[in-house]
């Protein structure tokens, strides 16, 4: 998000297992297929990619759900 433009202030990143998906005041979710399976309809995006540890991938996938979800909450 910050090779992007994004302040570091606007957003936060946290890693947790699937015990801990669904936890409540969550805007969006990066996981593989797999755990995206087992983490069902949360409503919320749940952004999925290959390789967690690609930064590249990740990034190509989550620019848009993230604006999305900014322009939701009234930042866009």
């Amino acid at each position: 998000l910050k090779r992007n433009g994004y302040s570091e202030r606007e957003f936060s990143v946290d890693v947790g297992d699937i015990s801990t998906a669904r936890q409540v005041g969550i805007d969006l979710y990066v996981t593989t297929e797999e755990f995206s399976k087992q983490i069902g309809d949360i409503g919320v995006p749940i952004v999925e990619v290959f390789n967690l540890f690609s930064e590249d991938e990740i990034e190509e996938h989550l620019i848009e759900p993230y604006k999305q979800v900014r322009t939701a909450k009234g930042l866009e």
